[in-house]
């Protein structure tokens, strides 16, 4: 007799998909049919206060706090492990606390130290909480007219750690090019005390950011990183494992396993004509899967395929502009980004509120308008207020966008085999219209 998932599974793939729908079908399970789902309204207040002070000349600290809540609740109306639809995108996790709508609460959003001018070289050293969620190109669609943060949107991931930076007024053959390398490290789970070379690993971020070229309205930045010894499940969540539940053992519940490596490589080319700005941004993925972990997800990978060590790359493209007419206060933009079967963006921290458009396997495109409020005259440096109103459309070719676990499947064909069946509800396309009061002061 079958006593394991891994014996299940070898004796199912004895049989071709029809085969495998038919038997069971015989078990009295069947596919479930498609379902639409709305929200007529979502009505959110975001607060976020900014904190900068110095204690020495060359030493400062930079901090935000930030309350995100639903209007009406104390919990997010998301409902991640409901089982619902965007689950893989809604997970509240360190790398998103502050990014999706929880409660009333203060958290700490950012904080870190910087070291300016180390030894009187252009050099700088910071340790904190960092600033790496709303990085460039995503500053143009939310009203900014620089950069945010530092690393390219497609590692949208509040996460805490170190960077040692330096900068340059040109580079050799480029004259009066300036830009700034930086070294990052990063935390991105902490396993605890464990049985010596036994237990769960910790995960590490390592990479390089890198603006090749800032200066005026023109920038490029090119980043590659390396997360270390990925997680299948983060931390604050708990995953229930069906296979389990389904042959009675086990403890029900996904255990914590690490499961390799990802590789991640981006570019972002931001500048302006006149009243244009335009940008054109790319991004790179690549898995090194060693491992699957109970419930056989694997990076990109499952039980259900011939090799689970296989490196799988995915690709994404992203471009957009904005047009200010400063005349009427309006901007006036359009983006579109697409992505392939096994893209893989770092984008819990999106801004998208379902869903990452960042993160999709397929299509999104987006129209916005920003309007700036006539209310007077500014009252500092940092005044501003403006209303902005957008449309989103995804279109999702393949399953598990804004997710590292399982192989992606074709979504048009998931009624085919139940081997591709999903532990949750994928979306096949969506629409959004948002509209924010923003004001900074």
């Amino acid at each position: 007799g079958m006593t394991s998932v891994p014996d299940f599974v070898s004796f199912m793939q004895q049989f071709t998909p029809a085969q495998r729908a038919g038997i069971f079908q015989g078990m009295g399970l069947g596919t479930t049919p498609e379902s639409r789902y709305g929200n007529d309204s979502l009505w959110t207040n975001r607060f976020r206060l900014n904190i900068r002070a110095k204690a020495l000349e060359n030493v400062e600290f930079k901090g935000r706090l930030a309350m995100y809540k639903a209007w009406g609740m104390q919990d997010s109306p998301l409902d991640p492990m409901g089982g619902g639809p965007f689950m893989l995108n809604s997970m509240s996790m360190d790398g998103n606390v502050t990014r999706t709508p929880t409660n009333s609460g203060l958290y700490v959003d950012r904080a870190f130290v910087n070291w300016n001018n180390v030894g009187g070289a252009p050099v700088w050293f910071s340790i904190g909480r960092r600033p790496t969620t709303d990085g460039p190109p995503t500053h143009l669609k939310q009203g900014r007219d620089e950069r945010m943060a530092t690393p390219v949107a497609y590692m949208d991931y509040a996460f805490d750690g170190i960077s040692l930076g330096y900068a340059y007024k040109e580079l050799p053959g480029l004259q009066d090019a300036p830009g700034r390398v930086r070294i990052c490290y990063g935390r991105g789970f902490e396993a605890g005390p464990e049985v010596s070379a036994q237990g769960l690993k910790d995960t590490d971020f390592l990479g390089v950011s890198w603006d090749v070229y800032s200066k005026g309205s023109r920038f490029i930045n090119v980043q590659s990183f390396a997360a270390f010894d990925m997680f299948n499940v983060p931390d604050g969540v708990t995953f229930g494992n069906p296979l389990e539940m389904a042959f009675n053992t086990g403890n029900g519940t996904l255990d914590r396993s690490n499961l390799g490596n990802i590789y991640h490589t981006s570019a972002v080319y931001t500048d302006k004509v006149g009243g244009l700005n335009y940008f054109a941004a790319g991004g790179w993925s690549r898995t090194a899967p060693h491992n699957v972990d109970e419930a056989g997800n694997g990076l990109l990978t499952s039980w259900w395929d011939a090799d689970y060590q296989t490196a799988k790359d995915g690709y994404s493209a992203y471009a957009g502009v904005r047009y200010d007419l400063a005349d009427l206060g309006l901007k006036l933009g359009l983006e579109y980004n697409y992505g392939t079967k096994n893209w893989i963006a770092f984008t819990p921290g999106n801004d998208d509120l379902y869903a990452s458009k960042l993160a999709v396997r397929g299509h999104v495109g987006e129209a916005y308008m920003i309007w700036s409020i006539p209310g007077g005259e500014k009252i500092s440096k940092f005044a501003d207020a403006f209303i902005r109103l957008g449309y989103q459309h995804y279109k999702y070719d393949y399953t598990g966008s804004g997710f590292w676990l399982g192989e992606p499947q074709d979504i048009n064909e998931l009624s085919a085999d139940p081997l591709a069946a999903q532990f949750y509800s994928p979306v096949k396309t969506m629409d959004q219209v948002y509209a924010t009061f923003e004001a900074t002061f």
